[in-house]
């Protein structure tokens, strides 16, 4: 009988995505003692007495979290580890609020004494979406391959190449200017709802464009077909007045209308126009806040004209 080939490391898979680094964490996490206790050290600083557990994809009143790892450390407590993996460019505002809740949680309900939130990412990625959560940690891909290499189990060298090819794609697959723009977003609606809680934003649930999406602000709380947006691409804060005509609006306002104020007609409604600064969204946030917050002034201003001249519209409030 043929002895067996000698065993090789194979290469990783072509094409990985966040479930398969939630696998390789948790086989990580639970197979190799020595990479459990470096991630424990480097997030707590504290040393481990007892592993209890790793788990993927726990699902809680909170929603669900990618990783969970608990261990009793030396000190005594039972320490949870709530991590969030991203490869995705379409990260989404608020998830490191929902780890802490969730983490919360799971401390009132005496699962745990002590908790810690993490985002595991490419250096890349975190540098760009980092400042947009509140994160305990943030472990960075190609750290956790270089930790990984330097052990000794079967299935280190593997994984390690996993993800340092996953942390590379970002280099090589256009999610980068994607990631800007995402970062870009989201702190723009953070300053909104910090500087500017009155124009009450409509929520955006995931942001990927680098055109931006669609700003839109104080939906039904404007006249019955008004809408007003701010289309940062182009530069401009829209009123628009649908079934209406421009010409006629401009004539019914007539000095009402601020100087620094256009009507424009499009698709068979009236546009009242603020030109403001066009914003780059793959270009850095703090160099354009100043813009930022000029083209929010002129929403706010818009949106104060607007119930001003219902009387010029012919409208009546929504």
């Amino acid at each position: 009988m043929n002895a067996p080939p000698a065993a090789s490391n194979p290469p990783p898979p072509s094409s990985i995505n966040e479930r398969d680094i939630d696998l390789m964490f948790l086989i990580a996490l639970d197979g190799s003692a020595a990479f459990r206790a470096a991630l424990v050290k480097k997030l707590s600083g504290m040393a481990i007495a007892e592993f209890i557990g790793a788990w993927l994809e726990v699902h809680t009143e909170e929603g669900e979290t990618d990783l969970l790892l608990k261990v009793l450390t030396e000190a005594g407590e039972r320490l949870a580890i709530v991590i969030q993996v991203k490869i995705d460019p379409s990260f989404r505002r608020r998830q490191s609020e929902r780890c802490r809740s969730r983490g919360k949680m799971g401390r009132a309900q005496g699962h745990w004494d002590r908790f810690l939130t993490c985002l595991c990412s490419p250096k890349r990625y975190a540098s760009l979406c980092v400042r947009v959560g509140d994160w305990d940690h943030v472990l960075f891909l190609e750290d956790a391959a270089e930790e990984l290499a330097s052990h000794d189990e079967p299935f280190a060298a593997f994984l390690a190449a996993a993800l340092r090819q996953s942390a590379d794609e970002y280099e090589r697959d256009g999610h980068i200017a994607e990631l800007k723009a995402n970062a870009f977003w989201m702190r723009y609606v953070d300053l909104c709802q910090h500087e500017f809680p009155d124009l009450r934003m409509t929520r955006l649930r995931s942001i990927t464009s680098s055109n931006g999406p669609r700003l839109k602000f104080l939906v039904n709380m404007l006249p019955t077909g008004a809408r007003l947006e701010h289309r940062a691409s182009n530069g401009h804060v829209d009123l628009t007045l649908q079934n209406r005509d421009a010409r006629a609006l401009a004539e019914n306002l007539g000095d009402a209308l601020p100087n620094d104020l256009s009507i424009y007609s499009a698709r068979r409604s009236a546009v009242v126009r603020a030109d403001v600064p066009r914003l780059v969204a793959t270009e850095p946030f703090d160099a354009q806040v100043e813009a930022v917050r000029a083209s929010l002034e002129a929403v706010r201003r818009l949106a104060e004209f607007g119930p001003s001249s219902v009387g010029e519209w012919g409208t009546t409030p929504s």
